[in-house]
C-alpha cells in the first residue's frame, strides 16, 4: 500500500510553515495522513475497493498494455463525452508515465482490497468529489461507502467533469478543494 501512496502524494507547505496539505487521487490518502485538518478525495475509490466480475477484471488487466483498452474505460469513465485528440492524448500520456506492472498492480489494489473495517467511523473531515459523468465512482456510491465510512464527510458533484476532474475542469476542482480545506482549517475561504 506505502508505494501506491509514495506514487501519488503531493504535498504542499505553505511559506509560513503552517500545516501541509495532502491532495491525493486515492483511497489511501485519509488513513495515512492522520493529524490534518482535512482530506479531500479525488473520485475516490471507496476503503472497501470494488470487486470486479472475472470478464470485468480480465478487461481492466489488459489495460496494463493495450492502448485500445485504456483508452476506452477512459472515454467510459468520462461519459462518453470527450475529443478522441483528448482521450489519445491522454492515454499516450499514461503509457508514457507509467509501467503496464505499476498499472496492474494498481488495478488490483483498488479493486480488491477492503480496508474499510481499519477507517470506518473515523472522525476526521473528508469532502469527497465525483465527477458528474462517472460512470462508477459517482455520487451513489459516494454516499453509500465514503459518506458511511466517515460521519463528517461531505460530497460534491463537479459539473461537468467525470472521473478526471484536474483535466476536465480543473479551475473548478481547485476552488471547492480550497474551499473546502480553508473551511476545515478555520481559515477564510476566499482569500484575495
Amino acid at each position: 500500500e506505502l508505494h501506491l501512496v509514495q506514487d501519488h502524494v503531493a504535498t504542499f507547505v505553505s511559506a509560513d510553515g503552517r500545516k501541509a496539505r495532502l491532495v491525493v487521487e486515492s483511497r489511501w490518502s485519509c488513513r495515512v495522513t492522520p493529524g490534518r485538518d482535512g482530506r479531500v478525495g479525488i473520485c475516490p475509490v471507496p476503503a472497501s475497493g470494488m470487486p470486479l466480475d472475472e470478464a470485468a477484471m480480465r478487461f481492466f488487466e489488459s489495460a496494463a498494455t493495450s492502448f485500445e483498452v485504456r483508452r476506452a474505460i477512459l472515454d467510459r469513465s468520462t461519459g462518453n463525452r470527450l475529443s478522441g485528440c483528448w482521450l489519445d492524448s491522454m492515454v499516450a500520456n499514461s503509457f508514457d508515465r507509467s509501467t503496464s506492472e505499476a498499472v496492474g498492480s494498481y488495478l488490483h489494489a483498488w479493486a480488491n482490497t477492503d480496508i474499510s473495517s481499519r477507517i470506518e467511523g473515523m472522525e476526521v473531515p473528508v469532502h469527497v468529489i465525483v465527477g458528474q459523468h462517472d460512470a462508477a465512482i459517482n455520487e451513489a456510491l459516494a454516499r453509500r461507502t465514503w459518506l458511511r465510512f466517515y460521519p463528517h464527510a461531505s460530497l460534491e458533484v463537479m459539473l461537468n467533469a467525470g472521473h478526471y476532474p484536474m483535466h476536465e475542469t480543473p479551475v473548478a476542482l481547485a476552488t471547492c478543494t480550497e474551499r473546502f480545506l480553508r473551511s476545515s482549517s478555520g481559515t477564510s475561504p476566499h482569500p484575495r
